[in-house]
């Protein structure tokens, strides 16, 4: 399979043309930018990604900033990072030129910024992948099996049948899903076990797939208090945490203790109705509370893991982050760092 950076870099500088005074190289790392007038030369560090569209840009933004707050001197690496993509869309691509962090895509679309450097071009069409883009463990029932394998580790090693009960899909499904995500590297079989392998890509996929595919379909729509005193205390209102919990921002503010809502979601089994006469809630496109099916069975999910706390408020950190790393606010996006570091890959091996 051709190397995504060498493609790219390829791609770039027959769009520059062979006569420009600027030459890229990226047939390994660094790749490098010169320019043979001046003979000055910028050195960047490839971090291949998928595709890049405004939901998922933000991951990997915060994924650089946790390497840079690892290396406060500089010291492992001298080089500009440079995100090589598949494809970045215009908002991912307006995303990252705020935030100044270079990127280079396989049709040529590019912003590569060091010094003296401003290598910029856009409009580039995406290049047609075939059927490579196309893998089923990552449509919506997908997304729903490999949430509680992230979740729950060791409930790679349970029984298909075991695995689509958890979230209520058939085993056929089970199977493709697990076939795929050993093709794609994320599942390994060794001495009859399945162990489940690059956990930080897989849990940066889902999320962006959950915000694509799956979470709209689960959206029972926006809900208002009746009552203003309702809106505040809104840690006391649940009483069945088993079946109602805590997502997006009152979930961080659960995890951190440190962020104030301004959106209350929450997931839930029960019906609607039940949860609109416990929260004292009515119907209302602007209001302040979402509402979301929980698509797990939170008893068996929980009851996975001995230290788990039945009453447990809020949902696992990874459904909160991909609440959070969606949206607009910037407030959300560094409570989506927070809990990327601390809840998702601090101590991964």
């Amino acid at each position: 399979m051709e190397d995504p950076g060498a493609e790219a870099v390829d791609t770039l500088q027959s769009i520059l043309g062979r006569e420009t005074c600027l030459n890229i190289e990226g047939t390994g790392e660094p790749i490098v930018v010169s320019n043979q007038e001046t003979e000055v030369m910028w050195p960047f560090h490839p971090i291949r990604v998928g595709r890049l569209d405004r939901n998922r840009v933000a991951h990997q933004v915060n994924k650089i900033e946790h390497r840079a707050s690892e290396d406060p001197d500089g010291t492992a690496s001298k080089e500009e990072p440079l995100l090589i993509s598949d494809y970045v869309t215009a908002g991912a691509a307006e995303y990252l030129r705020q935030e100044g962090i270079s990127y280079l895509d396989a049709s040529g679309n590019c912003c590569i910024q060091s010094g003296s450097l401003f290598l910029f071009v856009q409009g580039q069409k995406p290049k047609s992948r075939g059927r490579r883009g196309s893998v089923r463990a990552f449509n919506s029932a997908g997304l729903k099996l490999i949430f509680v394998l992230l979740v729950q580790e060791n409930l790679v090693n349970q029984t298909y049948r075991d695995l689509a009960g958890l979230v209520d899909i058939s085993q056929g499904t089970v199977t493709y899903v697990m076939q795929d995500l050993k093709e794609l590297g994320f599942v390994e079989e060794r001495k009859k076990k399945r162990i489940l392998r690059n956990k930080d890509d897989l849990m940066d996929r889902w999320a962006t797939g959950y915000t694509e595919r799956l979470r709209s379909k689960l959206s029972r729509g926006r809900f208002k208090f009746l009552s203003s005193r309702k809106a505040t205390g809104w840690q006391s209102h649940l009483s069945n945490l088993w079946t109602t919990k805590w997502g997006g921002e009152p979930g961080a503010d659960l995890l951190t203790g440190n962020f104030r809502p301004e959106l209350l979601t929450l997931y839930t089994r029960e019906d609607t109705s039940t949860v609109c006469r416990e929260l004292e809630a009515a119907p209302d496109p602007e209001g302040s509370i979402e509402i979301l099916d929980m698509f797990w069975d939170p008893v068996k999910l929980e009851k996975q893991d001995d230290t788990s706390e039945s009453t447990m408020a809020h949902v696992p950190p990874l459904l909160i982050y991909a609440d959070l790393v969606a949206s607009a606010d910037p407030r959300a996006r560094r409570a989506a760092k927070t809990i990327w570091d601390q809840y998702l890959v601090e101590g991964e091996t």
